[in-house]
């Protein structure tokens, strides 16, 4: 098992279906974020393979074009699936500059900027959306320095990570 943040059991489903589907494709499932409901919501974040390099992104990076891409793809696949009962709306996206980070090595990748984390559960001294320093990562979760003082994060605590843009 690959070390990251913990997702809704939906969301793994879908990210295991969707990542080697994708990869053959060319493209890296950044993250997804799903939600099942009267209209359910599949939100995909892709880039190309090898277009991220520590963080650093070359050749372009994800253009509309491979998010349209990507979109009609899903979009036929999720259609022809049981996925969700009723309708759903597809978003597939760009990681942004706010990129999303989901894997141990995503987080590898930009240790020492600022991230943004939502928490499934406020813990104390922190709340449940801390943003600061990203100190370390192990197999087992992350630290953030937050306020001159260095917090242990394990996987299962995280819902969501977030670079934050500084300018440089």
């Amino acid at each position: 098992m690959v070390a990251g943040i913990a997702k809704s059991p939906l969301e793994k489903n879908m990210i295991d279906s969707l990542e080697p589907r994708l990869l053959s494709q060319g493209y890296r499932l950044v993250d997804v974020d799903c939600r099942s409901a009267a209209t359910s919501l599949v939100r995909l974040f892709v880039e190309p393979v090898g277009s991220v390099n520590q963080g650093e992104v070359k050749g372009g990076g994800t253009t509309v074009e491979d998010c349209a891409a990507v979109s009609r793809w899903v979009g036929e696949w999720l259609e022809g699936s049981d996925w969700f009962a009723g309708e759903f709306d597809l978003e597939v996206s760009s990681p942004g500059i706010d990129r999303r980070l989901r894997l141990q090595e995503d987080f590898e990748a930009h240790l020492s900027e600022v991230i943004k984390l939502k928490l499934w559960q406020a813990k104390e001294s922190l709340g449940k959306s801390p943003r600061g320093r990203l100190h370390g990562v192990t197999d087992a979760g992350l630290s953030l320095e937050v306020d001159r003082r260095v917090v242990p994060l394990v996987w299962a605590e995280i819902q969501q990570a977030n670079l934050v843009w500084e300018k440089r």
